[in-house]
């Protein structure tokens, strides 16, 4: 078990401090937030762990190992770099920073310190995506033709951010956590029904080599709420509802050519599509704590976690990418290796 402080507020931060609990690989020792007036009612709702006066107060106690850092993306550079300067591994919300030349910073001060750098891509330790990264591992997968994402979310009552500021970091992640590969660029359009300027509906698609595409559809201005994903390959399509107890994945198995595809004869498509379907079975685990023991055990060990600190820059150097494409109208926008912010 690994002393830990949490620094910040948030849905982010409440999941960090409740599934702590729950983890046997993580200990707060400290919760601190840079206003006081939120520190005070932090520490109504989290009387199991010392408050904090000051970031540097926490950090000058040599028992604090690592930092769990969740305050607002404005201030996350900032808090990150105080805390490798001072040799604590770091677990941080995503994304890590706003601009691409200030997540690299922060991924060469953890490199020079040969500190753990961890981006909290919680997505990529849910039950669905182990299941679907171990099936790729094994082959059960063939390669991946299209993928499709939609994440359609209630209103929020407050727009902060830009809907793929808010949307498209954890799809983004998801997708290079599972295809293992990097695009080439990006295209994105949005819209703004509500007229606040803080667009709420985004149609990101990046470009691979060999003709695959992954496209996101974010919608935050939708009454209902929907969160799937849809893998085609070769031999399968997989579906994934990410919004039912643990996540449930269904692959559907096509047992004939693909060469009936373009028959015009409908008994032929029929037997294109004639196949196996079945529900594979999901390890019962919360991503949360999951996230939170990879955590402990990379520092302890010394290892790069799966979502490690370059996870976390190729994250927002696609983010910066989808929004120069909004500026353009939908332009396309390349992504490596040009490092800019």
């Amino acid at each position: 078990m690994i002393n830990c402080a949490l620094i910040g507020n948030g849905e982010w931060f409440d999941s960090a401090a409740h599934k702590s609990l729950e983890s046997d690989a993580v200990r707060l020792k400290y919760i601190f937030d840079p206003e006081a007036a939120v520190s005070a009612e932090m520490a109504e709702h989290y009387p199991f762990v010392e408050m904090g006066t000051s970031l540097p107060e926490i950090l000058n106690d040599d028992e604090v190992e690592a930092v769990i850092v969740a305050v607002p993306i404005g201030m996350r550079h900032e808090m990150l770099k105080l805390c490798l300067e001072s040799g604590r591994h770091c677990l941080a919300a995503d994304p890590i920073a706003s601009d691409v030349s200030a997540a690299e910073e922060l991924l060469e001060l953890a490199e020079k310190k040969n500190l753990i750098l961890m981006c909290g891509q919680a997505d990529c330790y849910s039950g669905p995506a182990r299941l679907l990264k171990t099936m790729i591992r094994r082959g059960e997968i063939s390669t991946v033709e299209f993928y499709e994402a939609t994440r359609l979310v209630l209103p929020p009552r407050r727009r902060n951010t830009h809907v793929i500021w808010e949307l498209a970091c954890g799809e983004f992640a998801l997708m290079r956590f599972l295809l293992d590969r990097e695009p080439q660029y990006v295209n994105a359009v949005s819209a703004d029904p509500q007229r606040d300027r803080r667009q709420d509906i985004a149609y990101v698609t990046f470009h691979f080599e060999h003709e695959l595409l992954a496209h996101f559809n974010l919608n935050r201005a939708s009454m209902a709420r929907i969160g799937t994903l849809n893998i085609g390959t070769r031999h399968e399509t997989i579906m994934v509802d990410r919004l039912k107890q643990g996540g449930e994945v269904c692959v559907y198995r096509n047992s004939s050519s693909r060469n009936l595809a373009g028959s015009r004869r409908s008994g032929d498509r029929d037997a294109m599509r004639a196949g196996d379907a079945y529900l594979p079975r999901i390890e019962a685990a919360d991503a949360f704590v999951l996230m939170l023991a990879e955590f402990a055990d990379c520092v302890r060990h010394n290892r790069k976690p799966a979502t490690d600190g370059y996870s976390g820059v190729q994250t927002v150097r696609a983010v910066n990418a989808a929004l120069r494409s909004l500026a353009g109208n939908g332009l396309s926008i390349p992504l490596w290796p040009p490092s800019w912010s």
